[in-house]
């Protein structure tokens, strides 16, 4: 389901990944890497440093969890060492429920993918992401914003983050289905696939998670547009399970 950066083309992300995100792996993989030991070094001290960056979907609504929630019970369940960062804690217009996990996000309500531009380089420079959950796009589409501009506004996000980190790694989502808008959001998310690896860079690989297809609207959603509780935890195990196929 998911599509992978190239084993051979991103052979130095590979062996960075392995060793900053898993714990039983810290010893190996990347020691032949002249410009690995940085990072990986520092994970030995410190969490991994996630950021969930986006709009509503990635925020919440007062009372829902978000799939960040069911994404912060998996990652800790397996023991990995990681911290969610961000300056937005909970949902919009109230909290997340239920709200014990780690809150930090940038997810912002009715947010296009031009106010996250605007935003990109205070929040990359202010967090250092090591991996960025990027699901941006769908506000973009309801408003009548050109694929091609959205598509350049990721780009530009993308590269915001690169300055800061070099070795950042983007899992840039092919964003949910809504009842509203539905061509544009099913042509949005086929261009992301379709583009994504012109993103990446061997040292700052981007992966396509695809939150499109298998995502239903009618029973994943609560309102067509923004992800119910089965919704979340689908959405939760796709970012887990891009995570670990990069492993």
């Amino acid at each position: 389901m998911f599509a992978l950066f190239s084993r051979t083309k991103f052979a130095f992300a590979y062996s960075l990944i392995i060793s900053i995100v898993f714990l039983s792996g810290c010893g190996g993989g990347g020691g032949d890497d002249a410009d690995g030991p940085d990072l990986a070094q520092a994970s030995l001290t410190r969490a991994v440093k996630i950021m969930p960056l986006g709009d509503s979907i990635t925020q919440a609504i007062d009372g829902r969890a978000s799939y960040r929630y069911w994404l912060w019970k998996d990652l800790d369940s397996k023991g990995y060492n990681f911290d969610f960062v961000g300056g937005q804690r909970g949902a919009h217009s109230g909290s997340n429920f239920p709200n014990d996990f780690d809150l930090d996000h940038e997810g912002h309500w009715s947010w296009s993918s031009s106010n996250i531009l605007s935003n990109a380089s205070g929040y990359a420079a202010a967090h250092v992401p090591d991996i960025v959950l990027l699901h941006i796009g769908t506000n973009d589409m309801f408003r009548g914003g050109s694929i091609d501009q959205t598509l350049n506004n990721i780009a530009l996000i993308i590269d915001a983050f690169r300055t800061v980190n070099p070795s950042v790694v983007t899992l840039l989502a092919s964003v949910i289905p809504s009842d509203r808008s539905s061509d544009r959001i099913a042509a949005f998310s086929s261009a992301i696939a379709m583009n994504y690896q012109s993103l990446g860079t061997d040292s700052s690989p981007v992966v396509l998670v695809d939150q499109n297809q298998g995502f239903f609207v009618s029973s994943d959603t609560y309102d067509g547009i923004h992800p119910n509780a089965s919704g979340e935890q689908k959405m939760a195990r796709r970012w887990a399970a891009a995570l670990e196929d990069i492993l």
